[in-house]
């Protein structure tokens, strides 16, 4: 019986069709028989939690600053209120904006508000009021951050990263016009949660297999006996990866785990 770690968006959701697709769904439900599978996400565990026809209880949350196991919070990690202050004096120095994800809502800078406001839910979103405008933040712990900033200001945002890094860890996603990355205190990633896992002595790690497709998922791999990459990820991502299998919009979860002989 296998561990087997497994990203969202990207991995098992194609945003492109917003949807799971059957062969994705068929692959999950022979895979949960006879192996344990945890959904690793940047998503809070309210919004994590998808309907996919059967239950999977096992959930590493917020970059896995959250750790679920049989729907029971067994570990968190959540920023500490010097962690905070100490971000927030950065940001506001070098121009970044700043966003608070917690438990039940994120709380956004004007930048993110404008982002996210029209944008459309993501699938199985579970709560469309998740994102709220920072002065309504109401003191609720903080499980990640996520900073952002315009072209026009990126030297600033590097420079702050550059400066932060050694006590933070960060996850960028950026594009032509928007620079932005998650943030997690230090040593807190997906791969330190399954480390964490494995030192409760719920498996050991040559029993473990991950899959995703995006930067915060390179810290699985890493510690993961094997690990696959999806067609569609990041080249740095996948040169990372023992495995590349076909995009997701190409039933690559379903391939590579038939490549595996894990399922029929």
């Amino acid at each position: 019986m296998r561990n087997i770690f497994i990203d969202i968006d990207g991995t098992i959701i194609d945003h492109s069709e917003h949807k799971i697709h059957e062969n994705t769904l068929k692959a999950l439900k022979e895979l949960s028989k006879d192996n344990i599978l945890w959904l690793c996400t940047g998503r809070v565990y309210d919004s994590a939690k998808i309907d996919i026809g059967f239950d999977i209880d096992n959930y590493i949350c917020s970059l896995g600053s959250m750790i679920y196991r049989n729907g029971e919070m067994i570990y968190e990690r959540p920023f500490s209120k010097e962690e905070i202050e100490e971000v927030l004096l950065a940001t506001d120095a070098y121009g970044i904006s700043v966003t608070y994800e917690c438990a039940k809502h994120a709380y956004c800078s004007k930048m993110a508000m404008e982002r996210t406001k029209d944008r459309r839910p993501m699938p199985f979103e579970t709560h469309r009021d998740y994102w709220q405008e920072m002065s309504l933040y109401d003191g609720s712990k903080v499980y990640k951050l996520m900073i952002e900033t315009g072209d026009d200001n990126v030297e600033n945002y590097e420079r702050f990263i550059k400066e932060m890094s050694d006590r933070y860890e960060f996850c960028a996603s950026t594009n032509k016009k928007l620079h932005l990355s998650e943030v997690s205190p230090k040593r807190v990633s997906k791969g330190n949660a399954i480390e964490v896992l494995s030192k409760m002595g719920l498996f050991k790690m040559e029993e473990t297999l991950c899959i995703g497709d995006s930067p915060n998922d390179i810290s699985m791999f890493e510690v993961c006996a094997y690990s696959i990459a999806m067609g569609q990820g990041y080249d740095y991502v996948k040169e990372k990866a023992d495995y590349v299998t076909d995009d997701v919009s190409n039933d690559g979860f379903y391939k590579a785990f038939k490549h595996l002989g894990l399922i029929k």
